[in-house]
């Protein structure tokens, strides 16, 4: 059993309002996995965190997360991509 958990691009919550959540939730409902935030969502952490991206996603593991939906990674070149969804990240670095 899983629930799948997107939040958006929320400019004001700190990382310790996510990690609270998580870890919320993991020890509430333990046999559930959480499927949360999209790869775009996870860039967004990064630059307002002002954090790494690998360390921002090490931590929300940590805390409980189990697993990040695709959010659109399906679409690997370029090319396409910003032709298709022209307000996300690009497939090779994950920066605009």
């Amino acid at each position: 059993m899983q629930v799948l958990l997107q939040g958006g691009h929320h400019p004001d919550l700190g990382i310790d309002f996510y990690l609270t959540m998580l870890a919320h939730m993991r020890e509430k409902y333990p046999h559930i996995n959480v499927h949360g935030f999209s790869p775009p969502e996870f860039q967004h952490f990064a630059q307002v965190f002002r954090m790494p991206l690998g360390e921002v996603i090490a931590e929300f593991k940590e805390a409980g997360l189990g697993s990040i939906p695709g959010g659109g990674g399906e679409i690997l070149v370029d090319r396409v991509r910003q032709r298709i969804s022209p307000l996300k990240c690009t497939a090779g670095n994950g920066s605009k």
